[in-house]
């Protein structure tokens, strides 16, 4: 799924490779919640778009079949290849679910990540007023530790954010990045459905497509919104938010709002049986915490998370 209003996971479950992940999914319509246990129609193409009535799977259609498409042309191509692409690796078929839940678990932190990226180079406006940019997240499968126990927010390591000139990208749709070239034809729909839905927020700009690429096996595209800051923040603290962040996911921190009305706080992903589901559950509330406080710089916080989350994975 990609990056979309829809609201953020807290259940997981390695080796699932259904296509829907987020079951608690918006109407892709009218992008109504459910009601209690509500259960609603999913797409039989493409299996991941979700409605409340047929009545509005048929208005959607006109804006979800280049999307559809897409999506079960990948699922072909992957049932067609689903060897595994290495010694010690998942199947590509796995390796797709594996990307999917990583990316959607550490979405908030990519995000803000993105958003500092642009303000060290200059600003939102400054970076698009170069043209229409994609964000490459290059990334590199972590195979699990002794036990064996896949945790979804460690399946991946990350190194750095690459911002490319979509037309250079458009330009060459055979070569390396043919898959952006791919989802941004397919996304038209969905991207000017994403405008409509962020326009409300103060300071949105646009939406930006990242690509999620490892280093071998399939890739995963999202799109985030971009905003202006109404302040500019200093450098350092830009500087130190992407290193923080960036710890976050090397050690498996996931940021997760507990409730709707309240601030995101720190926590991870506990497991609830042999590694088949997993469950947010939190850590570190970095808006009241005294510890959290004390710590001022990176180096100190990322001790501070590693013993807490040492404490909460005593058998890691």
């Amino acid at each position: 799924m990609g990056i979309e209003s829809h609201p953020l996971q807290t259940t997981f479950r390695p080796g699932d490779a259904g296509e829907l992940r987020n079951k608690g999914g918006r109407c892709r319509n009218c992008d109504r919640a459910r009601k209690g246990g509500e259960q609603f129609s999913v797409c039989k193409g493409c299996k991941t778009a979700v409605y409340c009535s047929e009545k509005c799977q048929r208005e959607h259609w006109k804006d979800h079949k280049d999307m559809c498409k897409y999506s079960r042309v990948n699922e072909e191509l992957l049932a067609e290849h689903s060897g595994a692409p290495g010694a010690g690796m998942p199947n590509l078929v796995e390796l797709k679910s594996l990307l999917r839940d990583f990316s959607e678990i550490h979405r908030p932190s990519f995000q803000t990540m993105l958003l500092a990226k642009l303000r060290l180079l200059g600003g939102v406006d400054a970076v698009l007023g170069r043209g229409q940019q994609v964000c490459l997240v290059p990334l590199k499968y972590r195979e699990p530790g002794s036990s064996g126990i896949v945790n979804p927010a460690l399946t991946f390591t990350y190194t750095n954010m690459v911002l490319l000139p979509l037309d250079r990208v458009l330009a060459d749709p055979q070569g390396t990045h043919a898959p952006i070239v791919e989802g941004w034809n397919a996304s038209a729909s969905l991207r000017e459905r994403l405008r409509g839905v962020y326009a409300v927020e103060p300071g949105f700009v646009d939406i930006m497509p990242v690509m999620f690429s490892p280093l071998v096996g399939p890739t995963q595209m999202g799109y985030f919104p971009v905003y202006r800051l109404s302040e500019e923040e200093p450098r350092e603290q830009n500087q130190n938010q992407l290193e923080l962040l960036s710890k976050f996911i090397e050690i498996g921190v996931v940021l997760r709002q507990p409730r709707p009305d309240k601030a995101p706080i720190l926590g991870h992903m506990k497991d609830l049986g042999g590694g088949r589901k997993w469950e947010w559950r939190p850590l570190v509330d970095w808006n009241i915490d005294p510890e959290w406080k004390r710590a001022k710089t990176t180096k100190e916080r990322v001790k501070l998370l590693q013993r807490k989350m040492a404490e909460a994975h005593p058998s890691a």
